[in-house]
């Protein structure tokens, strides 16, 4: 049964009862680092320890949420996770803004420290902010001096919006198109 035992985050994720995280005796930059790994059997799917809070302060402006990240042994892939959440009335699940890095090279295998960033802008209607990291497959995700701010429009944006946006109809029903 996952586990996270780090105050004000939770554990999600399609095998989100398979993972743990807790405050390692690691420091990074003189700043305390959490260690996620799988702690269940088997290798499907992913765990994310994760936050979801009030857009409120953050609407009409653009947010990078970013973090140092290291990694032992991942199987398949480590990244980071900021979503954008508008009211379910407009479709289950309906994420305005999203990230998770699928878009970039994986960070697996076994990595020394690096920064990641997701950058997206927070609409007016927004519900909800949604941050996580992400750990897919075994293996273990060290992370620190984790970051949420506003930042100016010379960050560019990561949204994948071509991957998640609702089309206005469905395409490719004959699979004729590659």
């Amino acid at each position: 049964m996952g586990i996270c035992a780090v105050k004000g985050w939770g554990i999600t994720g399609t095998r989100g009862d398979a993972y743990s995280a807790e405050v390692s005796t690691e420091a990074h930059a003189g700043k305390p680092v959490v260690r996620m790994w799988r702690s269940g059997d088997g290798a499907d799917g992913f765990g994310a320890m994760c936050q979801r809070f009030k857009p409120d302060v953050y609407r009409g402006k653009r947010v990078q949420f970013s973090a140092a990240l290291r990694t032992v042994d991942v199987t398949d892939r480590a990244a980071l996770c900021f979503r954008v959440d508008g009211h379910e009335s407009d479709g289950p699940g309906r994420h305005l803004a999203f990230d998770n890095m699928m878009a970039r090279p994986p960070v697996s295998g076994t990595t020394s420290w690096a920064r990641y960033a997701c950058v997206l802008d927070v609409p007016e209607e927004a519900t909800a902010l949604f941050i996580s990291n992400i750990l897919s497959g075994r293996g273990e995700l060290f992370w620190a001096d984790v970051r949420f701010e506003v930042v100016d429009d010379s960050v560019p944006v990561t949204d994948m919006p071509a991957m998640y946006a609702l089309k206005s109809a469905p395409t490719n029903l004959d699979f004729s198109e590659a």
